[in-house]
């Protein structure tokens, strides 16, 4: 309860082992060999059952039929066609973050967080459901929905613990943003459905499309998709932007070699969203490499979904797994340890995933090579977007926006740390209660002015 969960879990492996029972009939399993047996074989856990019956997601079903139409149904919004019918929205809401940049940057301190916040916010919006959401505009997220939300999985998490909670919290009055939300998602689902001739442009008008409908989604079902669109989005994204943006600041190294990859992607000096070749964009190796690192470091879900193993037990890596027992494997541990990622797995090393470059490993305080046994890359010890039949049926939407915001960020923006700036005090104040919160992340901004090479 208390946000430290992930840094508990990453001491008891440590001092204990890959195998460590950290509840009365629950197991964390700390071996990449055991994300694919516990992954696409086991059923979701008991914790599931704490979502509100009425306001089950596509992440939180149970029913494996079930989940299986569903994303079915979410695979059609997140076609190679469909991912390209969603950057003007991105290109819009990159134009007015980058109006409201420029103010800020005259100033004072600029609350990156807060504004990458509210940016995701109404994007999500917009590629969601068609807008709705004007948090940028406002400065701030007048209707609480954002925080509400947060607080509504951090709840879910406490009580995925005592599932049979779920009953009592389904008899109390929703007031307030909670009423206000489901409102406004039950609305979108209406106006959607009213829009049955109109070309679907946005995501849950897709989901809705009774003319290529595998499976027809009830109206509370598409209710809470709505809703898992704002949360599952829009703090994940932004939280792994915040990850990329604290460590690239603090290497002048990596952001200058950012800045000149990104460089040769513009066709003008001017440098503007026009300007940008996207399909250069989401092919440059070390923004990927960035963001890569990023979600290794600090994941979107940093506790690994929990499975069960059933009325009849199961066996993962041929240890026999008694029947009804949680499993999962600690996602933020296995992504920092040095069995999988080497010596410097605590450590933002781009580098480590340009193996042209870098075979063995490399060094980040050295700036040379390491040998084999002391960095390393275990692609089967990275799962920020979960694994199996649960695993994030958005990455590559979620990969996309980033990389397009990324480039036109550093293109556009050198991003200082503030004479104050803390990186040890900012990394220590991280909790984690299925989403991450940390302390206020600001940032000195300075327009560039580039040519095509990159250099200022």
């Amino acid at each position: 309860m208390n946000g430290g969960r992930h840094k508990k879990l990453q001491e008891l492996h440590a001092r204990h082992g890959p195998w460590v029972r950290v509840g009365p009939n629950e197991l964390s399993i700390n071996l990449p060999s055991a994300v694919r047996p516990i992954y696409t074989k086991l059923d979701r856990a008991s914790f599931y059952a704490a979502v509100p019956a009425t306001a089950e997601t596509l992440i939180t079903v149970r029913d494996r039929l079930v989940h299986a139409h569903r994303r079915q149904a979410w695979t059609k919004s997140v076609t190679s066609e469909a991912m390209q019918s969603y950057v003007p929205f991105l290109q819009r809401r990159i134009e007015q973050l980058g109006r409201i940049l420029d103010r800020e940057c005259t100033q004072s301190p600029v609350k990156i967080d807060h504004w990458l916040n509210l940016f995701l916010m109404d994007l999500m919006g917009d590629m969601g459901f068609s807008g709705g959401f004007e948090t940028m505009a406002a400065g701030k997220d007048t209707e609480g929905w954002v925080d509400i939300l947060s607080k509504g999985v951090v709840f879910v998490s406490s009580i995925g613990q005592v599932p049979w909670v779920r009953a009592i919290v389904e008899c109390l009055p929703q007031r307030g943003p909670i009423e206000s939300f489901q409102k406004f998602t039950n609305n979108k689902v209406e106006e959607i459905k009213a829009q049955r001739n109109s070309p679907k442009r946005d995501i849950l008008g897709t989901l809705l499309d009774e003319s290529t409908a595998v499976y027809r989604l009830s109206e509370a079902e598409a209710a809470a998709d709505a809703a898992l669109i704002v949360v599952a989005a829009t703090d994940t994204t932004a939280q792994t932007l915040i990850t990329l943006i604290r460590y690239i600041m603090c290497d002048k190294g990596v952001m200058r070699r950012l800045q000149e990859e990104i460089a040769s992607t513009f066709t003008s000096c001017r440098g503007g969203l026009d300007d940008m070749d996207i399909s250069l964009v989401l092919r440059l190796p070390l923004l990927d490499a960035c963001i890569q690192e990023a979600l290794r470091l600090m994941p979107p879900g940093p506790f690994g979904p929990p499975r069960t193993s059933g009325p009849g037990g199961t066996k993962i890596n041929n240890v026999y797994i008694p029947p009804n027992t949680t499993v999962h494997v600690p996602i933020y541990t296995m992504q920092r340890d040095p069995a999988n990622f080497g010596q410097d797995a605590d450590m933002y090393v781009p580098d480590r995933w340009l193996v042209s470059s870098h075979p063995a490993g490399y060094d980040h305080a050295s700036g040379k090579g390491l040998d084999v046994e002391e960095s390393r890359l275990n692609r089967d010890a990275f799962m920020p977007f979960s694994a199996g039949y649960g695993s994030c049926v958005g990455k590559r939407l979620a990969l996309q926006n980033m990389k397009i915001f990324v480039a036109w960020l550093l293109h556009t923006y050198d991003i200082v740390p503030t004479v104050d700036f803390n990186p040890q005090v900012f990394d220590l104040s991280y909790k984690e209660h299925g989403l991450w919160a940390h302390d206020p992340l600001e940032v000195s901004l300075h327009r560039r002015d580039v040519d095509l090479k990159g250099a200022p």
